[in-house]
């Protein structure tokens, strides 16, 4: 199957944001999928809800800047991974699934208390960095490239 995409903004340089509210889903049913910005590098995607791939298979990637806020959950299902590659991006909360979530370019943070439980969690890229902003709980698998950055910061992964 050929790549699909999701754009949020235009190619006039406008910036656009896209907000799933605390009881909206937004669910990924197609693997392959790329959401991304428009000639701007500043449009966002806003989770406060439930933020699911339930692929059944193939990667897709959020490529704009991102935040997941407490109430907001991520959930990636056994067989898919669903990967943060925008330039800015922000955890609070829980990451679950037997899925796989993968961070392959940007700047992420991951607020201390924050809960990942996936099947893998994988850092890879040199262009990517992850920094933790306290403790954070890992259950599953996990996996970091020698070019990527994790910053613990003091905190214990």
């Amino acid at each position: 199957m050929q790549a699909q995409s999701f754009q949020i903004g235009d190619n006039s340089a406008a910036t656009a944001s896209v907000l799933n509210e605390t009881a909206g889903t937004f669910d990924i049913v197609v693997g392959n999928i790329r959401i991304s910005n428009g000639s701007t590098p500043f449009s966002s995607f806003t989770n406060n809800g439930l933020l699911e791939m339930t692929a059944n298979g193939g990667t897709s990637s959020v490529a704009v800047n991102f935040t997941a806020n407490a109430a907001g959950t991520i959930t990636v299902a056994a067989g898919d991974n669903l990967e943060f590659d925008g330039p800015s991006n922000s955890f609070t909360g829980a990451l679950t699934g037997a899925g796989q979530i993968s961070f392959g370019a940007g700047a992420s943070a991951i607020a201390g208390g924050s809960t990942i439980s996936v099947g893998t969690l994988v850092i890879y890229g040199s262009s990517t960095s992850v920094a933790l902003g306290g403790s954070v709980t890992v259950s599953g698998g996990f996996s970091q490239s020698n070019s990527s950055i994790l910053s613990l910061g003091g905190s214990t992964l």
